[in-house]
């Protein structure tokens, strides 16, 4: 049974993260785009918990591994050029060291799982107190 109300706080919740990130300046933008992203994956993890029949830590297992699989491609493309279907280059990218790309991979893997297991936790918390 889903709630309109919880339905209607994520969607509220993310526009104004998602205008937040669009008006507000630099620094405060870039929280409110990390946000947005915990939030929107913490609401998709939420929603695939609430379907499934499988136990929380197998949900657990399953969002670490996709997690690390989304995080390792921003660590392989962070810094990269951009090149069309035909092998140009597009856009240069930009100078970057193996630690930046390291901190970039590991920070988008914590923001991922951090929302995957906000929205995996809810829903079993919703399930037990059904």
């Amino acid at each position: 049974m889903k709630s309109p109300v919880m339905n209607q706080i994520w969607w509220v919740l993310l526009g104004l993260l998602l205008i937040g990130q669009a008006v507000l300046e630099e620094p405060y933008s870039n929280w409110a785009g990390k946000c947005f992203v915990i939030s929107l994956v913490s609401w998709a993890a939420f929603t695939v918990s609430m379907r499934s029949d499988k136990p929380t830590d197998e949900l657990m297992k399953n969002a670490a591994i996709v997690c690390l699989i989304i995080s390792g491609v921003c660590f392989m493309l962070h810094g990269s050029e951009s090149r069309d279907e035909y092998g140009d280059i597009i856009s240069e990218g930009f100078e970057t060291s193996f630690d930046e790309k390291a901190g970039t991979g590991v920070k988008v893997f914590a923001g991922l799982f951090i929302g995957a297991l906000t929205g995996i936790l809810l829903a079993d918390h919703k399930k037990l107190s059904k």
